[in-house]
């Protein structure tokens, strides 16, 4: 649907979608039944955001990972190209180019189907392992089928050609690894996750932090490992315009493009309107924008870091490990210069775990409302619109297009009432221990009686 009409109709799917549960929950329907109207629904809004199929269908692969694999195997110098166009080429790790290798030796178009059916696939799987993750039941199942396959940020990666659904797999399964104590494995997970997107390395930052260094070993070992082939194959001269290209340019400037979803982003659109919203080079905003982004990431990055101290307190990992891997996740989406709108799929971690246990939709109060309110917002499909009305198209490049963000923002809020919650249930529980008196051996010892006839000295 190439029209603006795109926002509300998606919000009304998502609407269509709750309405659908409530009603096959209250009629007793089967978990399998459900389930499939949340999956059917999701298909039917992918369908309306991307048919008919636009023009740039699948430009992530085309544009990068197929050229990359083909230079990989065929010409270096390609790949070093490739590498100098930063966030229009090819922007990860030299020798991560070679997992697209196989698709490289097919024709184009075919490469192009077998890579977008993966992508569908990968919806599929991680919807599958998210609900077993979070041991969500038949009608919250649903809802979480309905975002992976229909929200903005799954639909436009899947119909991008990228591989932020893919990656969040591997986080899943990294996670659960970590709960079960296997370290080694879940430091090779993540390491694989952020061998292909490099801003995850921060897991190994967080590990290591919460003592578990295990974990933080394997994935370095993993990375250096990998960094080390590259350059053996590729030569140190690429590394370093993947460096300049790539990475330094994320840490300088803002983007303002419309699928650009952190702090910097929102921030920088809210006050330059819709100028920007194609261009994915970095700009300089005014000064009161760049003030008011740094003070909300200060902000920000104080919130997150002082409930994963509060949870790190708790000495429960495996309980926990869920939450304070989802503000690592929350960061990396709100904190960075750079958050593609499909990085967002990764914010279905902790939506998961608010949504868990959803109430029946009558009876939904305060946080599940806000809960669902936050999905709706982030499943806002990634749409360029440009209107002939001026006052439309600043409103749409001012706030529209950072819908998603604002669903961000509440879910932020949301974990964190979580996490005070289990402060609070913390505080009871100790305050309800009994109090046992520490007495000294000596005084558990008869008093001395004198005798007539008896020394007492």
């Amino acid at each position: 649907m190439l029209s603006v009409f795109i926002y509300p109709a998606c919000l009304l799917m998502f609407g269509i979608c709750l309405v659908v549960i409530e009603v096959l929950r209250r009629r007793g329907a089967s978990y399998n039944t459900i389930i499939l109207s949340g999956g059917v629904l999701g298909v039917l809004t992918l369908l309306l955001q991307y048919m008919p199929p636009p023009e740039w269908l699948m430009a992530d692969f085309n544009k990068a990972y197929y050229p990359a694999g083909q230079a990989a195997i065929e010409d270096h110098a390609a790949l070093t190209d490739l590498l100098a166009k930063g966030v229009y080429g090819f922007v990860n790790l030299p020798i991560v180019a070679f997992l697209f290798s196989p698709f490289a030796v097919m024709p184009l178009r075919l490469a192009d189907l077998i890579f977008l059916g993966l992508g569908g696939l990968s919806c599929i799987l991680l919807w599958r392992e998210l609900a077993r993750f979070a041991q969500l039941e038949a009608p919250e199942s649903a809802l979480l089928l309905f975002l992976a396959i229909g929200s903005g940020p799954a639909a436009y990666g899947v119909a991008n050609g990228n591989t932020s659904q893919m990656v969040l797999i591997l986080i899943i399964w990294g996670i659960m690894a970590f709960m079960r104590g296997k370290d080694l494995s879940a430091g090779a997970l993540f390491a694989l996750a952020a061998l292909v997107k490099p801003a995850l390395i921060v897991f190994g930052i967080f590990t290591l932090l919460r003592g578990r260094w295990k974990v933080t070993a394997a994935g370095a070992a993993v990375c250096a490992a990998a960094t080390l082939m590259s350059i053996a194959i590729f030569g140190w001269p690429m590394h370093e315009i993947w460096l300049q290209q790539t990475i330094l340019p994320a840490l300088d400037g803002t983007i303002l493009a419309h699928n650009v979803q952190s702090i910097s982003g929102a921030v920088g659109r809210a006050f330059v309107g819709p100028e920007w919203l194609n261009d994915w080079n970095p700009h300089t905003v005014p000064a009161t924008a760049s003030l008011l982004a740094t003070g909300l990431k200060l902000l920000t990055a104080a919130i997150i870091v002082a409930s994963l101290v509060i949870l790190a307190r708790r000495k429960a990992p495996a309980q926990t490990a869920p939450l304070e891997f989802s503000f690592v996740l929350m960061a990396l989406l709100l904190l960075p210069n750079l958050a593609w709108n499909h990085y967002f799929v990764w914010a279905f971690i902790p939506l998961a775990l608010c949504l868990k246990a959803m109430p029946p939709l009558m009876s939904a109060r305060g946080e599940t409302l806000a809960a669902l309110l936050s999905a709706a917002l982030i499943a806002q499909p990634v749409f360029m619109w440009e209107s002939s009305s001026a006052l439309t198209q600043d409103i749409f490049g001012r706030v529209i297009v950072s819908l998603p963000f604002l669903g961000a923002v509440i879910l932020l809020v949301l974990m964190v009432r979580q996490v005070l919650r289990l402060r609070q249930s913390d505080e009871v529980l100790n305050a309800e221990k009994p109090v046992t008196n520490t007495v000294s051996p000596t005084a558990l010892r008869p008093p001395l009686r004198w005798r007539p006839g008896t020394r007492t000295t």
